[in-house]
């Protein structure tokens, strides 16, 4: 039997463990090798069947487990972000694509009910595809720009509670982006997007930068300055008078987000020493 095939089975036979609690989650080495068919796999075939397996495990582990505030360390490929009200944690991860020109993201947000002790699951279903507008449509779980969450920064816009997430987007050979991303709750219903973001006359639900995959670039929150800090992108104009997104980079400047007066407020060319990127 293949490595792989004889990995599919150890990572069924403990799902079905799991889901009906008789025995424990897989040991690290299991969870090591399942990680590695998901990112090195043969073909996307056996990637995404080894990665259906992961996911379940993953739900059943947040189906047995509500502690929101502590991050899981069974996998070291899951970004793990927690509200700093201790609310919700949220768990994604991504698989790339054999030929590199695509990525897959997975992930879950589970939540404290408003009423009651229990805790609700969603699982995040990645639509990048299928999204017209992706700095301004208004997303759901079911319907979700796919991104791997490492930072959050929680305002308020009168009643309204607002989750200002920092994401990492791998798109392709050629591209990478990051993504300010905004979660927010209808009741339990998580929503993503929100018109909060705002340069010069214009709102956004959303930002995406993009930049070249040989570049790395810094967009993190910054407590000491209260802004959103990340590098200023730029690059060759071609004959048609625009920069193509996949040739730009850092370029030794740096821009901000301020929130002021119920948004996030552009501010251009700030003064700042960033360390490097948590992604």
């Amino acid at each position: 039997m293949s490595p792989t095939r004889s990995i599919l089975l150890l990572a069924v036979l403990f799902t079905l463990q799991a889901s009906a609690q008789l025995a424990p989650l897989p040991s690290a080495s299991v969870m090591d090798s399942l990680i590695r068919v998901m990112q090195r796999g043969a073909d996307d075939s056996t990637r995404l069947t080894i990665n259906r397996s992961f996911q379940n495990i993953v739900f059943q582990f947040l189906k047995n487990d509500s502690a929101l505030d502590q991050c899981p360390v069974f996998a070291p490929n899951i970004a793990c972000l927690k509200s700093p009200d201790g609310t919700w944690r949220m768990l994604t991860w991504t698989v790339p694509a054999f030929d590199g020109n695509q990525y897959y993201y997975f992930g879950f947000l589970q939540k404290r009910a408003i009423k009651g002790n229990n805790n609700l699951i969603y699982t995040l279903n990645d639509s990048t595809t299928s999204i017209k507008k992706p700095e301004s449509d208004k997303l759901s779980p079911e319907k979700w720009l796919g991104a791997t969450y490492y930072d959050v920064v929680l305002r308020k816009k009168k009643r309204k509670v607002l989750y200002t997430l920092c994401g990492w987007k791998g798109k392709d050979q050629r591209m990478t982006q990051k993504v300010l991303e905004v979660l927010s709750f209808d009741g339990d219903k998580p929503k993503f997007g929100y018109a909060i973001f705002k340069k010069g006359k214009v709102y956004r639900s959303r930002v995406i930068f993009s930049y070249t995959a040989q570049a790395s670039m810094s967009l993190r929150y910054e407590e000491s300055k209260r802004m959103i800090v990340f590098d200023h992108l730029s690059g060759p104009i071609n004959n048609t008078g625009v920069t193509d997104p996949s040739s730009q980079g850092p370029d030794g400047s740096y821009d901000a987000y301020r929130y002021r007066s119920g948004s996030w407020q552009w501010v251009g060319d700030i003064k700042i020493k960033l360390q490097p990127s948590k992604r």
